[in-house]
């Protein structure tokens, strides 16, 4: 009945890791379902036909979806459903999605859904694991485009000793909460949470998850080679550089003079006028022979590197990139900062001379911290 249906097994940790394919969700671009241990999990990767248009960004989701009845339980009363994911399964969605997002073609925008169901739950078997490790391998055999797979693997830490996949009753004692996920090269995806451990014990750690992962993407990719599905033509989204020179060259001083005040509001009605400027003056650009698509902005990401222009309020600064602060605020973990950023009420030392040496938020005479641009945040440099 099931012509396609095939089933793989490994060992991961030491416990059987089975999957099978060809039997469930055959409607999907690719599914699986995971089976480690007792823990059953159904995973689906779906990718649109065309590109969803006005965007600037590739429209992933994760989806990691708890039943009840995956721990025996029955809905009744009157609340008969799950209702909305709990905080952990958030979490889980967002631990399978970072070290797989930036394995996608970055010029492309078609929207791509995974989808991990728990079916069972084995308590000794984390479902989060099994669910990374299944959607790497819905997306590695589907025909969407993907740089993959990739492999995850819990860590823990219990009487001085590194545990792969710790059961319940390890995990309540260990000293070391890791999740590493890794490609075949190099780790993609940390995180970890541990009760003083020494930095020579979490690299030990992290270099034995990403042994086990390598031993779990070279599976994958036998199961690639046996059921995988030859990888789709997308259109490409990728913008013309040299379309984008000519958007620099004719807008770079308008946007310098639009940025450099130190009123917001008149800086948005500043970068409103320059961008209608720009428009109407590419206006007769052939789009179908790959002119410019207006769903980006390009003012807001092509101010020069590098590039100088007096500023009346601050004198000569270095004109930066806004997202570079942004990403520097996510990587130092520093959430309150982005309140200094845009709400300019916050009095304080050099902020992000501290969290990125070399770089400080932008301060007027009187000593407040402000932005220096549209977006929220400027960054300069000595």
């Amino acid at each position: 009945m099931f012509e396609s249906f095939r089933t793989f097994e490994t060992t991961l940790a030491g416990r059987p890791f089975v999957v099978e394919v060809g039997k469930m969700a055959g409607l999907a671009n690719g599914s699986c379902l995971v089976r480690y241990g007792d823990t059953v999990v159904l995973c689906t990767a779906t990718m649109a036909d065309s590109p969803r248009e006005g965007i600037d960004f590739f429209p992933l989701s994760v989806d990691f979806e708890e039943k009840l009845y995956a721990v025996g339980k029955i809905p009744g009363s009157f609340l008969k459903r799950e209702g909305r994911p709990s905080e952990k399964a958030i979490l889980a969605s967002r631990v399978i999605d970072r070290p797989m997002r930036p394995l996608f073609p970055k010029d492309m925008r078609n929207d791509v859904c995974i989808v991990c169901t728990v079916m069972s739950v084995d308590m000794d078997n984390s479902p989060e694991i099994a669910a990374m490790n299944g959607a790497s391998i819905a997306v590695a055999i589907s025909d969407i485009p993907w740089n993959g797979p990739i492999a995850g693997m819990a860590v823990g830490l219990v009487d001085g000793q590194v545990v792969m996949n710790p059961t319940l009753e390890q995990r309540q004692k260990s000293d070391l909460s890791l999740t590493v996920a890794s490609t075949h090269d190099k780790v993609a995806m940390i995180e970890a949470g541990a009760n003083e451990v020494s930095d020579d014990v979490m690299y030990d750690a992290i270099m034995k998850a990403h042994e086990q992962n390598v031993a779990m993407v070279d599976f994958i990719n036998g199961m690639v080679r046996e059921v995988g599905k030859p990888k789709r033509e997308f259109p490409s989204q990728a913008l013309d550089p040299d379309f984008l020179a000519s958007v620099e060259e004719f807008a770079t001083e308008q946007v310098r003079w639009a940025l450099f005040d130190d009123d917001k509001t008149v800086r948005d009605a500043r970068m409103a006028q320059v961008t209608e400027k720009t428009k109407e003056h590419f206006a007769t650009v052939d789009e179908s022979a790959g002119g410019y698509n207006w769903g980006y902005d390009p003012l807001n990401y092509n101010v020069p590197e590098g590039s100088y222009a007096t500023d009346p309020f601050h004198g000569e600064v270095r004109v930066r990139e806004c997202r570079a602060m942004v990403a520097a605020l996510h990587k130092a973990g520093l959430g309150v900062v982005m309140d200094v950023v845009y709400n300019h009420t916050y009095y304080a030392d050099n902020w992000m001379e501290r969290i990125v040496p070399g770089y400080w938020l932008r301060r007027t005479p009187d000593g407040r911290l402000t932005n220096g641009s549209g977006c929220g945040c400027d960054l300069a440099s000595e």
